[in-house]
């Protein structure tokens, strides 16, 4: 597995920032578990910051739009991530036939 692909440029809503590198969605099969949590937390922690700003400036029509598409970009970070590795969090678990959170190593146990 390597982590060294190319991305494709997703443009930002002009807050700070230009672009916001992110896989093209058949390309996740070759990026590491970390790397893929690394982008994970990149956008989470963009669109969170986001957030907290909108907090204050609740009418500022560019940072809604940063935070919209940082909220996107998250929600594919999280689907590529548990498309490979699995879910995230306990409400993300899909098998009817049997409870899978648990087989997972956990973060203590060397799992992220």
């Amino acid at each position: 597995m390597t982590d060294n692909v190319s991305y494709g440029n997703v443009a930002a809503a002009n807050c700070g920032q230009d672009t916001v590198k992110i896989p093209a969605a058949d390309m996740t099969a070759n990026i590491s578990k970390a790397a893929l949590m690394k982008q994970l937390n990149e956008v989470s922690f963009a669109m969170d910051d986001a957030k907290l700003f909108l907090d204050t400036h609740p009418g500022d029509m560019k940072a809604l739009a940063y935070f919209e598409n940082m909220a996107g970009l998250r929600n594919s970070a999280l689907a590529a991530y548990e498309s490979q590795y699995g879910p995230l969090f306990a409400e993300h678990v899909t098998s009817g036939k049997a409870w899978t959170w648990e087989t997972e190593f956990w973060p203590w146990e060397g799992g992220c």
